[in-house]
């Protein structure tokens, strides 16, 4: 393994630990929570369902693309997370423990937060009145992760940059399939 790796991999290590150590507050990982399971699915598909019945056709280009992302996604990260094989925080560090459930046994990438960048995108095209608000509750999910201490920090970086290349995948694709 290269230096540098090593130092962003020990830079994320010490990030990722202080953000979860500095902010476990009761009341507020009681809130992440909550967000990181809407951010699970229940959100995304409530979008994804509600879009084309409240839009008609408009909705369901929205629909669409977020759908190709999801699938994009599912594509990308898993053998990522399959090659890569980077233990989560919680199991790694003896004085941490998962807030919330921790969707598979890898923590690289962060599937919540690769989703929910992808998601975003399609908001950004169809959608750009929803982007503001969404886009603070998919910037919370992502940091919920590490905080709830399943994702380091890097985890939750590169899933964004991951989201928003398959979503943009998504809304091209879902573009030129209408």
């Amino acid at each position: 393994m290269s230096v540098v790796l090593q130092k962003l991999i020990s830079w994320d290590e010490v990030v990722t630990r202080r953000c979860y150590f500095a902010l476990q507050h009761r009341s507020l990982i009681a809130i992440l929570q909550k967000i990181s399971w809407l951010g699970d699915g229940p959100i995304w598909l409530a979008l994804i369902v509600g879009f084309p019945i409240a839009q008609g056709k408009p909705g369901f280009y929205v629909s669409l693309s977020m759908l190709l992302a999801a699938l994009i996604n599912v594509f990308c990260f898993k053998p990522i997370k399959n090659h890569i094989k980077r233990q989560r925080p919680f199991v790694r560090f003896d004085d941490m423990a998962a807030k919330t459930k921790a969707g598979g046994q890898y923590s690289f990438p962060s599937s919540h937060t690769t989703h929910a960048f992808s998601f975003l995108m399609s908001l950004l095209v169809f959608q750009s009145s929803l982007v503001v608000l969404m886009g603070a509750f998919v910037l919370v999910i992502a940091l919920s992760r590490v905080i709830l201490g399943v994702h380091y920090l890097g985890d939750s970086l590169v899933g964004g940059v991951l989201g928003v290349g398959s979503g943009s995948s998504g809304v091209l694709v879902g573009m030129v399939v209408l």
